[in-house]
């Protein structure tokens, strides 16, 4: 695995408000467990696992405008929200989903653990494992989400992966290029003015944004980034029939909680995710790995 030159990582919660943290968070929490145990009493628990166990392969094209001309045809993996040390062991279906997947790049936008505080060293070993199933030429590229930790970024780039913070990297293809920007999480760490400003500061050129949350939207658009790539809304992951998400968890429309969307000029995809978060489960939105193909429009 490459060796990476290890920066001082440091974060910082953005405070909550009090009516979040003492009301909304556990009435959420209570109003899921209510839910957890009405699944079990119907029978409807054991689907709800076998659908968070079954992660899908989503293969599709996005058309950009100005892509430059080499990276016509150029493949990306996505993929989010592995949350590696929850309650399920998703080793083989993940396993299953990558197997024979060859792209130029791979991009991970972020949650690789579950717990928001604590130990972290199963979900690093867990991200070890998984790397050695992405076969990516130009490499694997990641951010943190709100779920990880800074102290994270050491171990995880030992693995391979390149944690992107305020931070850029450059693709070629001869004499073309491709930005690819990764910024910190604007859900839980950081502002996102200071995040805009970051992003204000990268190369010119054209851009492709790593980004955890899609909370970023005018900011990202204003930038010039032509594709936004994001997860931490599960796509819902406990949806009505549909794909309608019951919960969104974002301070956004709820178009931008799933799949392929528009913001302007720029174009984005939000991840469904791998992993689930507070409950093993997963209806009508069950976990994928992206694999995406840029084309000229």
């Amino acid at each position: 695995m490459p060796a990476f030159t290890q920066r001082p990582i440091r974060r910082q919660r953005v405070p909550q408000s009090s009516f979040e943290h003492r009301l909304i968070r556990p009435v959420f929490r209570v109003a899921f467990r209510a839910l957890e145990f009405g699944l079990k009493a119907t029978g409807l628990h054991a689907r709800g696992v076998r659908n968070a166990a079954d992660t899908q392969v989503n293969r599709f094209e996005i058309a950009l405008e100005n892509l430059p001309a080499a990276f016509d045809g150029y493949t990306i993996l996505h993929m989010s929200d592995l949350h590696a040390d929850g309650p399920l062991d998703l080793d083989a279906s993940i396993e299953r989903a990558l197997d024979g997947i060859e792209v130029d790049l791979c991009a991970l936008t972020g949650d690789y653990r579950y717990r928001l505080a604590g130990e972290y060293e199963d979900a690093a070993a867990y991200m070890a494992r998984i790397v050695r199933h992405i076969s990516a030429r130009d490499g694997i590229y990641g951010t943190l989400g709100n779920h990880d930790l800074g102290t994270m970024v050491a171990p995880l780039e030992a693995a391979g992966i390149r944690i992107l913070l305020n931070d850029h990297a450059i693709l070629r293809r001869g004499d073309d290029e491709i930005q690819l920007i990764g910024l910190d999480d604007v859900h839980a760490y950081q502002p996102a003015a200071d995040a805009a400003a970051a992003l204000a500061d990268m190369p010119a050129g054209f851009r492709i944004l790593l980004q955890h949350s899609p909370e970023l939207l005018d900011e990202a658009e204003a930038e010039d980034v032509a594709l936004y790539l994001t997860g931490h809304t599960h796509g819902g992951q406990i949806c009505l029939p549909g794909g309608i998400p019951i919960m969104t968890n974002i301070r956004t429309a709820r178009r931008y909680a799933s799949g392929l969307w528009r913001h302007g000029r720029m174009t984005g995809y939000t991840t469904r995710g791998v992993g689930v978060s507070i409950m093993p489960l997963r209806f009508f939105s069950k976990g994928e790995v992206a694999v995406i193909t840029l084309r000229s429009a």
